[in-house]
């Protein structure tokens, strides 16, 4: 396939050099030589980056990971997805803002390169981002590599409720230029909204759930907010975003009686996160499940077989777990 230049992205081998290049290539002829372990995890959500534009008060994502000062290499993702296409078919890029990220060598953002390197194993990536960098000619190159769902998020239907998460206007202004734009080109589109004691106001729910209808999102996930022990602002900001049980449900309830005939809406609420929703996956190669508020060591790519990290999983019963939360949010039947 043709590659094309995308700016300060790189998108093909080539734009690293010839060394990087057959470096690459040599990572590839290793993955064609691994034993495939079939379609075990449901997907595995891989952290690229910690560096983000946004601050949000509820964020998860940990914004720097043990034994890095900086992004890893390309070669170091790729030979993280090497293992990953082992044992699932779908990876989900995450952050931190995915397109925040920098190869340390060529001081450029490699995402796309990832996504390519997916694609060459005959793997689907899914987009988690806030989809703030997002040009046309990037998504025509994604439209191209089997990416099938974008994953962004909304927590208010306008700026002024928005931003008492997201704190910028772009992420709510960029976020409605792009999703029609994904649904032109055909890609699915899941709109996570956090519920928290901020943003847990019906009417305003009840709005954005018309909004996010109306744009023809393929799945709205409402999720509850918990304050989670690893994380860079979840856990410091619990004591004023936390929400009970009851007010999470009652909301849930009725976004779902309201919405649910018109479009997809799925919860997610902490006795789900209890039960290991997600294979975490840092770019040091370690891997963690989240079970209640904790992170739970599963094991690292780069020095564990994928017999032993399965058998770690399988043993915290996140097998079934994570394939149920890939069913539920990006609804493909697993083979």
């Amino acid at each position: 396939m043709q590659s094309q230049s995308i700016g300060r992205y790189v998108s093909a081998r080539q734009e690293l050099g010839n060394e990087r290049a057959n470096k690459l290539a040599d990572l590839f002829g290793q993955f064609k030589l691994l034993p495939s372990f079939g379609n075990h995890v449901g997907f595995a959500s891989l952290y690229v980056t910690g560096r983000c534009h946004l601050s949000c008060p509820h964020c998860y994502a940990e914004e720097e990971f043990a034994g890095l000062t900086k992004d890893a290499s390309t070669e170091q993702m790729i030979a993280i997805i090497n293992f990953l296409c082992t044992v699932t078919k779908r990876v989900q890029l995450t952050g931190g803002e995915i397109f925040m990220r920098v190869d340390p060598e060529s001081k450029r953002n490699d995402t796309l390169l990832l996504v390519d390197e997916i694609f060459k194993r005959d793997r689907e990536t899914i987009m988690q981002t806030t989809g703030m960098h997002l040009t046309d000619k990037m998504l025509d190159f994604c439209a191209t590599r089997n990416v099938e769902w974008f994953s962004l998020s909304l927590d208010g239907p306008d700026i002024e409720s928005n931003n008492l998460i997201r704190g910028k206007d772009e992420a709510f202004t960029k976020t409605l230029e792009l999703i029609p734009k994904l649904k032109r080109r055909g890609f699915k589109v899941k709109v996570g909204t956090t519920i928290t004691a901020i943003t847990a106001d019906r009417d305003q729910l009840f709005r954005l759930g018309e909004m996010i209808t109306g744009l023809g999102v393929d799945n709205w996930k409402i999720t509850q907010f918990f304050g989670r022990e690893a994380g860079r602002a979840s856990g410091e900001n619990a004591h004023w975003l936390n929400i009970s049980d009851a007010t999470y449900k009652k909301v849930a309830e009725e976004m779902v009686c309201q919405f649910g005939s018109k479009i997809c809406v799925t919860t997610h609420s902490l006795s789900d996160f209890s039960a290991s929703p997600a294979l975490l996956v840092q770019p040091t190669g370690v891997i963690t499940v989240t079970q209640g508020t904790k992170d739970i060591f599963v094991g690292n790519i780069l020095q564990d077989t994928p017999e032993r990290i399965l058998e770690n999983l399988r043993s915290l019963g996140g097998l079934s777990t994570i394939s149920m939360n890939a069913q539920k949010t990006y609804r493909k039947e697993l083979l």
